[in-house]
């Protein structure tokens, strides 16, 4: 998977590659090359140095997700893919989101309809 296409699996800090692995997402390390011009972030974890470029290396497996059921101008159905499930507990078969401007303000909802 393209590194910029990436979606975090460990967004915690520590993230390893037996952490990476017990959620069910794919752990490899990032080629992203880094330049001493770049804003570049150390932390200092554990007596370890850890650089930070904003590529994870622990992320989900193609496929994870919602894909568009219908959508109209204010409402959007959308289903979950029959790829992975997500690592965080029981995936949604079904979510709504509507919009609609109160004013300036734009209010967006996303839920489950019935609920």
């Amino acid at each position: 998977m393209e590194e910029e296409v990436r979606f975090d699996c460990h967004p915690e800090p520590d993230a390893s590659a037996e952490k990476c692995s017990r959620r069910d997402c794919i752990w490899k390390s990032s080629t992203a090359y880094v330049s001493h011009a770049d804003m570049i972030t150390w932390m200092i974890l554990s007596n370890k140095v850890f650089l930070q470029i904003g590529v994870p290396w622990c992320f989900m497996k193609p496929g994870i997700g919602y894909r568009i059921l219908s959508s109209s101008e204010s409402k959007t159905e959308l289903v979950k893919n029959n790829g992975p499930r997500t690592p965080w507990g029981e995936d949604i078969g079904r979510i709504t989101l509507t919009s609609s401007y109160i004013g300036k303000t734009l209010n967006v909802k996303i839920g489950v309809e019935g609920r």
